[in-house]
């Protein structure tokens, strides 16, 4: 069994958490063969013990989320379907998918193989939808793909392909945080449009024979609810490879590009089937993960993905 009670049996600490733990570099390249003594955790106050650094390399359930309608491009919705298919098509046998579509009609269930999925996906390269107010925009779809997963199992992941969160959407940011949370769902996006950084209100300025004067000054807002910010919460990450293109320019998607997608999306599949399970000394406190100084100063770039969301030990007598 996985979780507090196994822990305290086995590495006799009073209570203790199973955390996963990717270590990535730039590039999302993972950083493997990692031992419990190079992981360094703490509270602002005290370090945490670390027990025990296993890698997990156990059966995963993973849904895809494409976002499709009008609003997608069919040269978005073809990158989709290409990189869907080169995922399966390197899928292990262990492995179980499910397919959901944001503001579209596809949705497979888990267990559906890998030929039907993919055929799915090439189907809605043509399926527009987007019509009816009433589809699910990719934060619905994300609510409803987490609560698909029922009973929680180590390693549970979404790999959502989008354009953003900015689209319309009934489903709130935090109540789908939460949900992820909750059930333990680690979240991977991989964007291919433009990450909408905030948004800038307000600056009136007086043109004058000394030069310009400022009546108000401008503010910017950061967008704090977008999908980066999100999948790392949930211990995943996003990766942003804009082909989509802006209000002045149409990017073609050249084959080279293609496979730089592909690249990403492989790298961020092989996050989801292997990472460390960390076993950890429990906190009420927030805590920070990092590195020993010694693979700290081999890998300066390295970044530490972990849920910042984390259950308390008797999360897991429960489930």
């Amino acid at each position: 069994m996985i979780g507090g009670v196994a822990i305290a049996q086995r590495y006799e600490v009073p209570c203790a958490i199973d955390i996963p733990v990717n270590v990535v570099v730039p590039g999302g390249k993972l950083v493997r063969e990692l031992q419990k003594e190079q992981f360094v955790a703490r509270t602002k106050h005290a370090p945490l013990r670390v027990v025990a650094a296993d890698d997990e390399t156990g059966p995963r359930r993973i849904l895809l989320v494409l976002e499709t309608g009008r609003s997608v491009p069919p040269k978005i919705r073809a990158v989709e379907s290409s990189v869907v298919a080169d995922m399966l098509s390197e899928a292990r046998s262990q492995d179980s998918f499910a397919l959901l579509a944001a503001r579209g009609s596809k949705s497979l269930p888990f267990g559906s193989s890998p030929e039907v999925i993919i055929s799915a996906a090439k189907a809605l390269e043509t399926q527009t939808g987007g019509g009816d107010p009433g589809n699910d925009g990719v934060l619905d779809v994300l609510l409803k793909g987490a609560e698909s997963f029922h009973e929680p199992k180590p390693g549970d992941s979404i790999f959502l392909f989008t354009l953003g969160l900015e689209s319309e959407h009934k489903a709130s940011y935090s109540r789908v945080r939460k949900e992820l949370a909750d059930r333990q769902i680690r979240l991977f996006g991989l964007q291919l449009g433009p990450v909408m950084i905030g948004s800038s209100q307000g600056g009136m300025f007086r043109f004058t024979p000394g030069g310009v004067d400022e009546l108000a000054a401008m503010v910017f807002t950061p967008n704090y609810e977008d999908v980066g910010n999100l999948s790392l919460s949930t211990g995943g990450y996003a990766l942003g490879e804009n082909i989509l293109g802006d209000s002045q320019h149409d990017y073609d998607i050249k084959a080279e590009k293609l496979e730089e997608v592909k690249t990403l999306a492989s790298r961020m599949h092989s996050a989801i089937t292997e990472y460390y399970r960390l076993s950890m000394q429990s906190s009420r406190d927030p805590f920070s993960l990092e590195l020993a100084p010694d693979i700290r100063k081999n890998v300066p770039n390295a970044v530490m993905i972990y849920p910042r969301q984390l259950p308390a030990c008797g999360w897991f007598q429960s489930h």
